[in-house]
């Protein structure tokens, strides 16, 4: 007689799809929930195929994926369930990462910072086919510093000339990190310029 079960359900932890300045990629054959009570890093995440399921421990409902790209901030809860056939690709920040500092300049006055919600938005075709390149290479990507450095440029150069800066902006404005922190305060400043500009004045001749 054979005991042995296959479960329906995989759990692992958040290292499952995170690791520190390092590209992660992962096919699941069944569905896999990836959960975190603090999320020790933040998570850039491309849901390159199938269905990822986002779950936040303190908003209610959740957030379906499929082909797009989003940010799990540092410190966030969350449980992500990912269907069989899922694939993703990850890769987890600190600070900064590679990236022009145009995100900066480039950004619309209207674009307003949420640290509690993560932001989800469609991958364009020609960054699809990057992160395909980098998927298949990621052998010899993901030991290597230069190459992860080079192609993680690579990659975000591609998300800032093929995305909205105001998507770009929402993305990256998570506060617990120096780049959110930056993107956050030039945000502000964007604000207070428009209030500004638009407040009404009386002028006497």
């Amino acid at each position: 007689m054979d005991n042995k079960h296959d479960f329906i359900l995989k759990v692992e932890n958040e290292s499952a799809i995170s690791s520190l300045n390092r590209f992660v990629h992962r096919r699941f054959d069944r569905t896999t929930s990836v959960w975190t009570d603090c999320a020790e890093h933040n998570v850039l995440m491309f849901v390159m195929d199938g269905e990822a399921v986002c779950s936040l421990a303190d908003i209610s409902g959740e957030t379906v994926f499929h082909r797009k790209v989003t940010v799990l901030p540092k410190g966030m809860p969350f449980v992500m369930e990912f269907r069989s056939g899922c694939e993703v690709l990850t890769y987890s920040f600190d600070s900064y990462i590679p990236m022009d500092t145009s995100v900066y300049s480039d950004m619309l006055s209207d674009t307003q910072p949420d640290d509690d919600k993560p932001v989800a938005f469609d991958i364009p075709r020609v960054l699809n086919a990057e992160l395909v390149n980098v998927a298949h290479n990621i052998g010899s990507i993901r030991t290597n510093e230069t190459l992860t450095y080079l192609s993680m440029r690579k990659v975000t150069a591609l998300m800032q000339k093929s995305m909205k800066p105001a998507q770009t902006a929402k993305l990256f404005a998570i506060g617990k990190s120096e780049l959110g922190g930056e993107i956050c305060r030039y945000m502000k400043m964007l604000e207070n310029r428009v209030r500004l500009t638009k407040k009404p004045v009386n002028v006497e001749f």
